[in-house]
């Protein structure tokens, strides 16, 4: 075996920075160590007091190829090798370089990363040279550099030479792409404090990461969370400005196709022009903040269903659904302005995501809450719910207000109430069709999701008193005949 390449190998190793002290270069013996006798060493090398690992690592190369000498001169030679490494060792722990025991990771090199900081601030400095030559080789060097050059060309990229900022600029987004790439592949740890906030709201995973290298791809994005993290005053505000500016991307896109939606030929070209206007960073970036911002109901901004529609729908059932869809759920959860809670139970219904189901009950639970988000929290259990939810849905078989409708043609009035949603949605959670009790049903289509999403099926409205009336008692009654049936409500 060829002693060469495992004691090269340790050099490095025990050194833990590049430069600085080289095994290869003669140290003294401290007095505690003193080589073997070694009388049958050549006598070159023994006439060596200051022999180098270097010069006896070649005497040993040279010995085994040469096949001139007996086990007992190698070994005597492979003792002065113990012992120089020995000496070198205890040198480096007198300067304070800790060596790793066998078998134990290397701990991180503190110093090696402070010397590649202070070359990368040296080069972005050299960014500015007169000489054209040295500002080319500069870039070269902080490029192959890579991330751990970001801190030096991000502070470049404000820097008052316009060479130096121009430069640092182009180097930046290949900088920036580097360190989304080593994150997304799991080289690197949740960056700043937005990244362990995020993995704490969505959990570890591929694509948890991949969804949160979305949201911090744009720089100014990624500062507003960082920033936002740090100060629950800073996420309240960030969380209204972000979300009406994503309101405002998603009604420009409908306004681009007003009057025109009613075809459905229409509906993919507006569909490609919300996902121009609204990015998945885009939304996965007001999701979180949602999810931070503790807002106080006046505060909470209401109108967000235009921010909630085709890139939505694309991110619920994409590849990234997992988190995405727990990250709804934590912005959906904090919501207290009633607008925005039924857009996002619609936009729940729509996309088939099952996670708004904690926030339906909440809301189906509530008497107070507005009819039009009652109904939708028992539409989302109706499509999502559990046995155990059906108590929630028999409570509000007593709710007359209305939730759709109202048009008055020929002195009768057209609508939903909370209670026919009620007792079909029951009755879907029961495994029965509504149909056959005579409840009408239809399943929803629209423009920012189309005719091969998930269809969502809710009730129309009655056209006589008579009918709904007929259509309730039928479905009550066989539904408090179930063995397992909840208790009716007190009136």
């Amino acid at each position: 075996m060829d002693a060469r390449p495992f004691f090269r190998a340790f050099a490095p190793l025990a050194l833990g920075m590049s430069g600085g002290l080289s095994l290869a270069q003669p140290a003294p013996d401290p007095p505690s160590i003193r080589p073997r006798e070694s009388p049958k060493i050549p006598a070159a090398a023994a006439a060596k007091s200051d022999v180098s690992v270097d010069d006896l690592l070649d005497q040993l190369e040279q010995m085994r190829r040469e096949k001139s000498t007996s086990d007992e001169q190698e070994r005597a030679l492979l003792d002065r090798l113990r012992d120089r490494l020995r000496a070198q060792a205890e040198q480096l722990d007198r300067l304070g370089v800790a060596l790793p025991r066998a078998g134990a990771k290397a701990p991180p090199n503190h110093a090696g990363a402070e010397q590649v900081r202070a070359r990368a601030v040296a080069l972005v400095r050299r960014l500015g040279s007169p000489e054209f030559a040295d500002r080319e080789a500069a870039e070269k060097a902080l490029e192959d550099l890579g991330v751990a050059a970001a801190d030096a060309v991000r502070a470049g990229t404000k820097d008052p030479d316009a060479e130096v900022a121009r430069r640092c600029e182009a180097l930046f987004k290949q900088v920036r792409a580097a360190e989304l790439a080593a994150f997304e592949a799991g080289k690197a740890d949740w960056p700043g404090r937005a990244g362990p906030k995020f993995r704490e709201v969505v959990g570890e995973s591929a694509a948890a990461r991949k969804l949160f290298a979305a949201a911090v791809a744009d720089d100014r994005l990624a500062g507003v969370l960082e920033l936002a993290t740090a100060d629950p005053a800073k996420a309240r505000r960030a969380y209204q400005t972000e979300a009406r500016r994503l309101q405002e991307a998603g009604r420009a896109a409908y306004d681009s196709y007003a009057g025109r939606l009613a075809e459905a030929d229409v509906w993919p070209a507006y569909r490609d022009e919300y996902r121009r206007r609204v990015r998945p960073g885009d939304l996965t970036a007001v999701l979180f903040l949602g999810a931070l911002a503790d807002l106080p109901l006046p505060d909470d901004p209401g109108r967000v269903d235009h921010a909630l529609r085709a890139t939505f729908i694309d991110l619920a059932g994409g590849p990234l659904k997992d988190p995405f869809r727990g990250l709804f759920a934590a912005w959906l959860s904090r919501r207290q302005n009633n607008e925005a809670v039924q857009a996002g139970l619609e936009a729940a219904l729509y996309a088939d995501v099952p996670d708004a189901a904690p926030a339906a009950r909440r809301l189906a639970a509530d008497p107070k809450a507005p009819a039009p988000v009652r109904a939708a929290a028992l539409a989302v259990l109706g499509h999502h719910g559990r046995p155990a939810d059906l108590g929630m849905l028999s409570a509000c078989r007593d709710d007359w207000r209305r939730v759709t409708g109202g048009a008055r043609v020929d002195g009768r009035v057209y609508e939903v109430q909370v209670r026919d949603v009620a007792a079909a949605m029951s009755l879907k959670l029961r495994g029965q069709a509504p149909e056959t009790f005579g409840f009408s049903m239809t399943c929803w289509v629209g423009h920012w999701f189309g005719s091969d999403s998930p269809p969502v099926e809710t009730v129309r409205e009655f056209l006589t008193a008579a009918e709904r009336d007929a259509a309730q008692s039928k479905a009550w009654e066989w539904l408090d005949r179930q063995p397992d049936a909840p208790p009716k409500p007190s009136k």
